[in-house]
């Protein structure tokens, strides 16, 4: 079975699941999570560690405010196999420590992506730039989307909002203010989700000039607050 971080497929018998750049870095973050338990020999098997939402994904425990059907929809079209599928793909990196797939190229260490896709999105004056604090990005996010702090945290999956945290995602992580993990439990949101939901722009960032244009905009404002 050829690993995450090579190829960017996952074997399936005669055929293959194939899976683009911003996919590869919500899989492996997913499951680089599920799997930090037993890493730290808290637990031998993801799934017993009582917080990891693990069971949902294996549908063995029913989670309400969980979403799994982008995740195992990247493993088949069928609930049973797709989840027996990312169990072997979690079960698979076990023994494997801290993930290169997570830090970027020779552009930028802070990206996630090829070469293009770096000069397509970060600025190279930023590259240099004390990054902001991520109030600040917070901050510029909430007047971006004229929405309220407290707005943008409130529970429910309102697409404004959840754009708007997936910005300020999007924004923490390429300025390196802060993590993908903080800005989650700022927002008190699930890790995953808001990894797919950044994963999201940078692939519309790809396939729409003038989208990732705004973004390279909503970067430079961050510099300037």
């Amino acid at each position: 079975m050829p690993g995450l971080a090579g190829q960017g497929m996952y074997s399936r018998g005669a055929s293959r699941l194939t899976w683009s750049d911003q996919d590869r870095y919500g899989l492996a973050l997913v499951r680089y999570i599920h799997l930090n338990p037993v890493r730290a020999k808290m637990v031998r098997d993801p799934g017993a560690y009582r917080w990891s939402s693990h069971r949902a994904y294996l549908g063995e425990e029913a989670l309400p405010w969980l979403t799994t059907d982008w995740l195992l929809g990247q493993f088949g079209s069928s609930a049973g196999p797709a989840r027996s599928r990312f169990a072997a793909f979690v079960a698979q990196a076990r023994l494997k420590g801290h993930s290169d797939l997570f830090y970027g190229g020779k552009a930028d260490p802070r990206v996630v992506g090829e070469e293009d896709f770096v000069d397509t999105v970060l600025p190279k004056k930023a590259r240099t730039r004390k990054p902001p604090s991520l109030s600040v990005i917070v901050a510029h996010v909430c007047r971006s989307a004229s929405m309220s702090e407290a707005a943008v945290k409130a529970p429910g999956k309102g697409r404004a909002a959840a754009h708007a945290r997936a910005l300020a995602g999007w924004l923490a992580m390429k300025s390196k203010a802060a993590t993908l993990t903080r800005v989650a439990v700022f927002f008190d949101r699930e890790l995953s989700t808001l990894s797919h939901a950044v994963s999201n722009l940078e692939e519309r960032s790809r396939s729409s000039e003038s989208f990732a244009n705004a973004l390279n905009q909503h970067l430079n404002a961050i510099y300037q607050a």
